[in-house]
């Protein structure tokens, strides 16, 4: 990555590309009926290799160049991709594939440890994306073996809000790194991965 590639936002006094604002922690109907959601800041870099200096982010040695401050920069409008170091990062924390999603699907609302029907210590959605009427649950998946465990719960509320929640059509996916296609494909299992989200979304 180059760590020179801020062109400085003096309008901003919280750049996007250190502090990005999130939906989080929310329950369903309110993602789905609220129109002033508070959102929360959420530090882009998981490193903490970042400081502002001058209206400008000047980035530290410690930094990994993973990529994701390059990508959620608010000036730069070039082809966002994702590295696999970024990948890992990314399947290893919500709040930053909520990040990721955010600025990748713009055109979307998203929100990360949603709350859904019945028990609410015991059942949360990993992310949920909004396009129209289409809703997405998305389970964010790191071990394979669980795919049943998980995706019998998210199938099972998909329908739930889709009996009781006429305007729009809820879908659950099981969303996998790259790295673990090639099984999942091997063990029969019904996954996606980030490339294929950005197919259904339309990206």
């Amino acid at each position: 990555m180059d760590k020179d590639f801020c062109i400085g936002c003096e309008t901003f006094s919280k750049p996007t590309c250190a502090i990005y604002s999130i939906i989080s922690s929310i329950d369903i109907d309110s993602f789905l009926f609220k129109s002033n959601l508070k959102k929360t800041d959420v530090l882009v870099c998981h490193k903490n290799a970042q400081e502002i200096v001058n209206s400008h982010l000047n980035i530290k040695n410690i930094c990994d160049n993973c990529g994701l401050c390059r990508i959620t920069c608010s000036r730069i409008t070039d082809t966002i991709s994702i590295s696999d170091k970024l990948e890992i990062i990314l399947f290893s924390n919500l709040n930053l594939l909520n990040v990721y999603f955010s600025k990748v699907f713009a055109q979307c609302k998203i929100a990360s440890e949603v709350k859904s029907f019945g028990n609410y210590r015991q059942k949360r959605i990993d992310i949920v994306i909004q396009k129209k009427q289409k809703v997405y649950f998305i389970k964010v998946l790191s071990d394979l073996n669980k795919h049943r465990f998980y995706m019998d719960s998210y199938n099972e509320q998909a329908e739930e809000y889709n009996k009781n929640i006429k305007d729009y059509d809820f879908t659950a996916f099981a969303l996998v790194s790259k790295d673990k296609t090639l099984l999942a494909e091997q063990m029969q299992l019904n996954i996606i991965t980030i490339t294929d989200l950005k197919e259904i979304l339309g990206d």
